[in-house]
């Protein structure tokens, strides 16, 4: 049983689950009183763990654990430091709040093991209440040399060893002839005058309890602590010694500590050691007036390295990065791997920008250069925030967001680069988050309503159906473009839900439609990469297909080349599985990618949009005419249909039907508009696209 003193109520239900794992029992109370009770009641609490950051006036619990009860105690802080007169025989050790259970978990095994036998060498001896009455009698003798436990009795004014038991004489190599001839000096590396001020404090009972390093007889330095109190034998006032061996336990310390501020993989500080550094660096900084930088590392698409090359290679190159960021900064800066593929550098130098402009370049171009693993070459590149104590924040918890706000800010620029945190970004990243917090809510609100733009098949002078574009409709007005808050959809996530409110709004409508005179209706819906990875655009669809009635084909699905591009087989697939289903597809934005050629001929797809950005300058740039001529050759030679978007022109216009265009969309049309408005445009111009007019340049009429 394990008693827990703690005012730290989320603190106490954490600790009290770890203990329950571990194996361990826990009784908590809020209070030292609280904690006395307890303890004089139960015979089963065999440690305590009091917070010394939320206990009142531990002391008296302190002094009852020390005169009554004799187990030992495990303090824990967030600062780490225990005042002086905390310490005491029973004090065990210090961990952090925060720490790892593992850490807890040793401290507790190591704190019983040494505890067992200490606590039943003072009962024995009644080291703080009977040892100064004590007299070398029958006694004494017996518990000197029957217990296990290593002791010596030392001349407090000479140093000299008085008296040591068998165990000591194990302990140490030497006999016990030899021993009673050797002063403490012999023993102890610590200095006389120290050695001689730690006899007074026993002899004074100041204190009586140490941790030093002692030589054995072949040479070996090991760590001791020493459990001290004065005792009178034959009318002389000696020093009673209790000695533990915790050499091990102390490598042990040592490793744990290492567990707990250092990460494994790459023998970096960890996050913690980031948190308490900056702190430090911050509380320095507030009273030397220096400058703090925090430089924010996150490896760019890193994921995709794991997924296609394994996980050991993904650790093979953490690795790897680690050594080239130590080599690109100063011994006296320091790297951390704060988890997974993010690094940061804390910077204590009164740096100008374009210094630290020259330190992340530097750390840039140390991350483009090729890693080769396994015979493979691997390329990444890096995305940079900084930020700056004290303009950018004057707190660890403030600079670290500030630094990641500005890394996102290099990932959205596209990756690669380096950004100073600034107010602009701040107010974008407040922007955002009001934008997402929002539209969630306006799903539930159905704020976001479909626009309808016309599809025009020029060479039948009629409309061929539309493609709907939603709008974030609040009190009657725009409230928000899809430019704002499709991206912040992507990237929050909810670009799932978004695409799914639409496909069946837009399901919806086609089966109003064909329960009404405006029959025979197709709608193309824009949706996002995010919904084809794992097919589960095939889920959604499903589920919304058994919602509504509606003519197979009546749903064209758009999508961008990245789906594809990721992974060809697999878009193969779901693609195949959407057209059965009764979807056409679409690609949108053609052209704006690398690789669309090469696997064109592959996909199951219906049509393919000529890019707005190719049309605009169709009548003025070359290239781009003959872009757009490429991609109508190709459409017809693969008997794929193509359209061109952002039509705003006759010029324009007339171009495209030269070239063989016969499907179009946009502002020279119409514009997006919303469904009673479409619905009339529909009606008036379904059969009278200005058909003498289109005769006439296909030569037809």
């Amino acid at each position: 049983m394990i008693l827990l003193t703690t005012m730290d109520s989320t603190f106490a239900a954490k600790t009290k689950k770890t203990l329950r794992n571990i194996g361990y029992e826990s009784l908590s109370a809020c209070s030292c009183e609280e904690s006395i009770g307890l303890l004089k009641v139960s015979n089963e609490i065999k440690l305590v763990i009091i917070d010394i950051d939320t206990v009142v006036d531990v002391l008296p619990l302190i002094n009852h654990i020390e005169s009554k009860i004799l187990i030992p105690i495990i303090y824990t802080t967030v600062n780490k430091k225990v005042p002086l007169n905390f310490y005491n025989s029973f004090y065990h050790s210090c961990i952090p709040k925060n720490g790892r259970d593992l850490l807890l978990e040793s401290s507790l095994e190591a704190a019983m093991k040494l505890f067992r036998g200490i606590r039943n060498c003072k009962i024995k001896c009644q080291v703080n209440k009977n040892i100064e009455n004590l007299e070398r009698g029958q006694e004494y003798r017996a518990i000197f040399e029957n217990d296990q436990v290593v002791m010596m009795i030392i001349n407090p004014e000479t140093k000299e060893i008085v008296d040591v038991n068998s165990a000591a004489t194990q302990f140490y190599g030497w006999s016990r002839e030899e021993m009673l001839k050797m002063s403490l000096s012999d023993l102890s590396l610590i200095k006389e005058e120290l050695l001689e001020k730690k006899l007074n404090l026993v002899k004074y009972k100041k204190k009586n309890h140490f941790t030093v390093k002692n030589r054995i007889k072949n040479g070996d330095i090991i760590d001791i602590e020493v459990y001290s109190g004065p005792i009178k034998i034959e009318g002389k006032t000696l020093v009673f010694e209790i000695i533990k061996d915790v050499t091990d336990r102390k490598e042990f310390e040592s490793m744990i500590k290492k567990l707990a501020y250092y990460d494994i993989l790459t023998d970096l500080p960890n996050r913690k050691s980031f948190s308490d550094h900056l702190m430090d660096s911050i509380e320095k900084s507030k009273i030397d007036k220096s400058k703090i930088v925090v430089i924010n590392l996150n490896i760019d698409y890193f994921k995709e390295i794991n997924d296609n090359f394994g996980h050991h290679v993904g650790d093979s190159l953490l690795v790897e990065i680690a050594r080239r960021l130590e080599r690109s900064v100063r011994e006296s800066n320091q790297v951390y791997r704060k988890g997974g593929d993010e690094f940061t550098v804390i910077i204590n130098e009164n740096l100008k920008r374009d210094e630290i402009s020259k330190i992340c370049e530097r750390l840039i171009s140390q991350l483009k250069k090729p890693v080769e693993i396994e015979g493979k070459q691997i390329f990444v590149t890096g995305s940079i925030g900084v930020a700056i104590y004290p303009e950018d924040g004057t707190d660890s918890e403030t600079l670290l967001k500030n630094s990641d706000l500005a890394m996102y800010k290099s990932k959205q620029e596209g990756r690669n680069t380096y950004n100073f945190f600034s107010e602009k970004i701040d107010l974008e990243t407040k922007l955002k988050r009001d934008i997402a917090s929002n539209l969630r809510a306006a799903l539930l609100k159905k704020e976001l309503k479909l626009y309808f733009q016309p599809k025009i098949n020029l060479q039948k002078s009629e409309i061929m159906g539309s493609e709907c574009l939603v709008r974030w409709i609040k009190n009657g007005e725009l409230y928000k473009s899809p430019g704002e808050f499709i991206p912040v959809a992507e990237a929050s996530g909810m670009i799932l839900d978004l695409d799914k409110y639409v496909l069946t709004e837009a399901c919806r409508q086609i089966e109003m439609w064909e329960n009404s005179n405006m029959k025979g209706q197709r709608i193309s819906v824009n949706i996002s990469g995010l919904h084809f990875k794992r097919q589960r655009i095939i889920r959604t669809a499903k589920s919304i297909f058994k919602k509504f009635k509606i003519p197979k084909r009546s749903i064209e699905i758009e999508i961008t080349e990245g789906v594809f591009l990721d992974d060809i087989e697999e878009a193969i697939a779901t693609l195949m599985e959407l057209k059965a289903l009764g979807f056409e597809i679409s690609i949108d934005d053609f052209g704006t990618g690398y690789s669309s050629f090469k696997y064109l001929s592959r996909l199951p797809i219906n049509r393919i949009k000529i890019d707005k950005s190719f049309i605009e300058n169709i009548s003025d740039t070359k290239n781009d005419l003959a872009i757009t001529k490429m991609i109508i050759s190709m459409g017809k030679l693969l008997n794929i249909n193509v359209i061109a978007e952002g039509v705003e022109t006759e010029e324009q216009l007339d171009l495209l039907i030269e070239n063989g265009c016969i499907e179009v969309q946009g502002y020279y049309f119409g514009k997006p508009m919303p469904l009673t408005k479409y619905e009339k445009f529909y009606r008036e111009n379904k059969n009278n696209i200005d058909i003498l007019y289109f005769q006439k340049l296909f030569k037809i009429g």
